[in-house]
């Protein structure tokens, strides 16, 4: 993760200087052009223009230079609202996921194999992708990765699942081991959810109390407390409670 950010941040800063030495390049260009051409009687005027302009550039390069800082961060604060809210939708379906595990281990509402990959799957994401470079300028960075690195793993036990077969068990009969590692699965993800949703993390008022993700946290928070009844053994339970 920190060689990612390195690599980020290198690239802005040789954006940054490219630009610095193009508009040198251009001012020193302009300027020996307009030497070339002046006669003798002209350098007078023409020593003043090049320093107008010269102060002129000055002058005008903090401004450009700040409003480049502002749009950066203006890019940077919507890129991290359009991925809070895609956790909060993909934080919503992994905690209804949990709560399926939870019916599963209680024989409420059982799931053949052939329906595994509709009823405890998830949609690939579409935010994540198109800002993977941008995620190191994001608060709370190293949560993001966590989060959408877990749901491909859950996508992948999911797809090993549901085309197992086991000798001695109706064909489309899930083991109960098996239904306690889609759960583990579902836990961690939830887990890091619920990371990255806390005001601590989201380091912004506005969405810390945003009511839909407010009633995410609420949702996680529930599908959490009946997993740890369902699935007591789980280790990343064990692994919260344990001491740092």
């Amino acid at each position: 993760m920190r060689s990612a950010i390195n690599a980020v941040m290198r690239d802005k800063s040789a954006a940054i200087a490219w630009v610095w030495v193009a508009v040198v390049a251009a001012l020193i260009i302009v300027s020996a052009v307009t030497i070339y051409q002046i006669h003798e009687s002209d350098w007078d005027s023409a020593l003043g223009g090049l320093l107008g302009g010269v102060f002129g550039f000055l002058g005008a390069a903090p401004f450009a230079f700040l409003l480049f800082r502002y749009q950066v961060r203006d890019e940077t604060r919507r890129t991290h609202v359009a991925l809070v809210r895609e956790v909060t939708e993909f934080s919503r379906i992994a905690a209804d996921r949990l709560q399926g595990c939870a019916d599963l281990k209680a024989g409420i509402e059982p799931v053949t194999r052939k329906e595994l990959p509709r009823r405890l799957s998830i949609p690939p994401p579409i935010i994540y992708p198109a800002v993977a470079r941008q995620i190191a300028d994001l608060p709370s960075a190293q949560l993001f990765v966590h989060f959408y690195n877990r749901l491909v793993e859950v996508e992948q036990i999911v797809s090993v699942i549901s085309g197992r077969r086991y000798a001695g068990l109706a064909i489309d009969e899930l083991h109960p081991s098996e239904v306690a590692a889609l759960a583990e699965a579902w836990i961690l993800v939830c887990q890091i959810a619920e990371d990255v949703l806390s005001k601590e993390s989201l380091e912004s008022p506005t969405l810390a109390d945003d009511p839909a993700i407010a009633r995410c946290r609420e949702l996680i928070s529930d599908a959490l407390h009946r997993a740890r009844e369902a699935f007591p053994d789980s280790p990343s339970f064990k692994l919260k409670e344990s001491p740092e």
